[in-house]
């Protein structure tokens, strides 16, 4: 698609109604995908909830469009959509990943996405993705580190750790 074409996508997606859809955002991904390109900014932001209308909970649907990435083999946009969701602190008041928020990335993408990066790194498929795979595993120690922070205070404040 052109610029004009992507000018026209964009606005068609703006429209009240659809701009909540992400089906409809999906199959707008799908011919970028399917040519091995990338997504224009403003699609790939629609769906990952960076600004614009919600899909919901922080705006979008990252574990989608993670997942999206993933399937098309585009491990470093996949990559950098997971950090950018791990580096935002979640919601004090979100419900934990078990109960659907879409604003927490399941573990079982996140150990796809692993594996696929593994997978690609060993069979020497390097291109872009050894820098976004770190600043993805960068992003995931310092979750997991900020989780374990806060349940130690949490014990702490409880007095189980007395």
């Amino acid at each position: 698609p052109g610029d004009r074409a992507e000018a026209v996508l964009e606005a068609a997606l703006a429209r009240d109604g659809v701009a909540s859809n992400f089906g409809l955002c999906r199959a707008a991904a799908a011919p970028y995908l399917a040519a091995g390109r990338g997504l224009p900014k403003f699609l790939h932001d629609r769906m990952a909830g960076a600004g614009g209308p919600s899909f919901a909970g922080r705006g979008g649907d990252a574990p989608r469009l993670v997942a999206l990435y993933l399937d098309h083999g585009r491990l470093a946009d996949a990559c950098a959509a997971a950090a950018s969701v791990l580096a935002e602190p979640p919601p004090t008041n979100a419900p934990r990943p078990e109960a659907g928020n879409v604003s927490f990335l399941p573990v079982a993408l996140l150990d796809d996405l692993q594996d696929a990066c593994d997978a690609a790194l060993e069979s020497g498929d390097r291109g872009d993705l050894r820098g976004a795979y770190d600043a993805f595993l960068a992003a995931l120690d310092a979750r997991l580190d900020a989780c374990a922070t806060d349940v130690v205070a949490a014990a702490a404040e409880r007095g189980i750790l007395a």
